[in-house]
């Protein structure tokens, strides 16, 4: 299993390091670590795949015009 962290700068302190290596040893990737995984990174994080086209299909729809299509959509 390797940990992938996002470079946010919280996760870059000491404390956050030693129990990483401690609890994957040498699989993390993130700043600081022993695989290096660039910020800009053009890789998808696994959210990329679900999260934010699940959002974007619950937020950006277009409202009902009749009755009919609000209880359809219910």
């Amino acid at each position: 299993m390797w940990f992938q962290q996002d470079g946010a700068p919280p996760h870059f302190a000491i404390i956050t390091r030693q129990f990483l290596n401690e609890k994957f040893g040498n699989k993390w990737i993130g700043r600081g670590g022993p695989h290096q995984w660039p910020p800009p990174s053009l890789d998808l994080i696994p959210l990329d795949f679900f999260l934010w086209g699940y959002v974007k299909d619950k937020v950006m729809f277009e409202p009902p015009t009749t009755k009919g299509n609000m209880k359809q959509r219910s």
